[in-house]
This record gives structure tokens, C-alpha cells and sequence, in this order.
């Protein structure tokens, strides 16, 4: 699923008990002659231009990252979403997020805290975040969730990131599908020259006449799981182009 979440709108939501404060975003949007990237900062009021916000949602002027500037604080029950462009394209997405390092009392109840993250036009996201739950360290590291955009389904698919919340402070995000697109090709290319083996090796008779039906049905079946991949990762770069 992670594969083919592509980039529309930038999105933030926090609820109980933890804001979220972001600062200095920049995404790619759509190519243009005069502009390949923008860059949002949150130094006055008319920084909310063009986001759609829910609940309470402001600019910060007491908080910004090493002192300067503002930030966009997201209270509980909130959200901020900015579109980035009117279909799914392929880009890079970075910004910076700050954690207080606070945490609930029973860090093991099932609990979504603050997300952040990216919206397509299917109402899909792709977040990464603070989870708590039995089986999640929400209170020590981070969290990506892939769900529908009901907000009711933050435990659907979770992974486990790895990355430490400690120290408190301010934490660089980076969402990069210029690199998954070069992660896809690599692949493909992979499977391909698996498969070109494969089929050599299942058209020479001599094989055939000598080896044992099993092993030629495994190859067999590993070369249609070949072809079926191939496909799969085409259809996955097209969307990314």
C-alpha cells in the first residue's frame, strides 16, 4: 500500500492530548517554466492563505524553530490541509515538526496522537506520527500509518519506523517519491533479468528431457510470480510519472 500513496496534499492532525506544531514546509508541485518548488513559512497571520483547516488551528509567534520565525500550531481535534496539486504526481515533501516529548499515563491504551502527512485524491493518506497502543512504543518512536481518510482507521496498517522521539524539540520530516520511483525501476530491473533467466532455462529441452517435474513446475510458478511482479511495478511507476 505504502507503494502507491503519491503526493496531492500536504496534511496535519492532531488529537487528545497533543498539539502539533509544524514549521517551514517545502513541497515540489506541478512543473512549471518559472517554478519547481515552493516554500511555506509561518511568520504572520496570512500564512493560513490556502490551507483548509479544522477546529483550532493558528499561527504561532511564540514558537519557532531555533528562535526565529513562527510556526503552525495544530490543537487537539484539529487539522491542516494544504493542496498541492489538482492530480497525483510524484515529488518531495520536507518539513519540521515539533514533539514536546509528552505522553499519556497508560502509553499502552489504544490512542492516536498528533500525524502528519500526505492526502491523495482518493482519500487515502500516508502519515507518519504518534500511536500508542500494546503493541506500539508510541511513547518512545514514531509510526507510519497507510488508511482511508475517515480518521477511524489509524491502526489499519502501522508500521514501526525506528526513529526515537527523544531528544524534545524540533525533528525534520522528509516524504521522498522521486527516490521511490528509482527504488521501483531498480526492482523491476531485477525481476527482469530473474525472469529472462528463467524463461532460457524453461525453453532449453535438454532442461526439460532431465529435470524433475517438481523443480520445473517450481520454476515455472516463479516465473509467472516474475511476470505478475513486472506488471505490478509498471503500473505503480506509471502513476509516479
Amino acid at each position: 500500500m505504502l507503494k502507491q500513496l503519491l503526493l496531492l496534499g500536504l496534511v496535519a492532525i492532531a488529537e487528545l492530548p497533543n498539539p502539533v506544531w509544524s514549521q517551514q514546509t517545502t513541497a515540489i508541485p506541478a512543473p512549471s517554466a518559472t517554478e519547481k518548488t515552493r516554500k511555506f513559512t509561518f511568520d504572520n497571520q496570512a500564512a493560513l492563505a490556502g490551507w483548509s483547516i479544522t477546529g483550532a488551528v493558528a499561527i504561532d509567534l511564540t514558537k519557532g524553530r531555533e528562535d526565529t520565525g513562527g510556526s503552525l500550531r495544530i490543537g487537539p481535534s484539529s487539522k491542516a490541509l494544504l493542496k498541492l496539486r489538482d492530480r497525483n504526481e510524484s515529488g518531495k515533501v520536507e518539513f519540521w515538526v515539533y514533539d514536546d516529548g509528552d505522553r499519556p499515563e497508560d502509553a499502552k491504551a489504544l490512542r492516536a496522537g498528533p500525524r502528519w502527512g500526505l492526502l491523495q485524491n482518493d482519500g487515502r493518506l500516508l502519515t507518519t506520527g504518534i500511536l500508542y497502543a500494546s503493541y506500539v512504543g508510541g511513547s518512545e518512536g514514531y509510526t507510519a500509518t497507510a488508511t482511508a481518510c475517515d480518521c477511524e482507521k489509524w491502526f489499519e496498517q502501522v508500521f514501526w519506523l525506528g526513529v526515537k522521539r527523544a531528544p524534545a524539540g524540533w525533528h525534520k520530516w522528509t516524504f521522498d517519491f522521486e527516490a521511490e520511483a528509482v527504488r521501483l525501476t531498480n526492482e523491476r530491473e531485477k525481476y527482469s533479468v530473474e525472469l529472462e533467466r528463467l524463461e532460457k532455462k524453461l525453453s532449453n529441452e535438454g532442461f526439460l528431457a532431465k529435470a524433475a517435474p517438481e523443480i520445473v513446475e517450481k520454476d515455472r510458478a516463479r516465473a509467472t510470480e516474475l511476470s505478475d511482479a513486472i506488471v505490478l511495478l509498471g503500473s505503480q511507476l506509471a502513476e509516479l510519472a
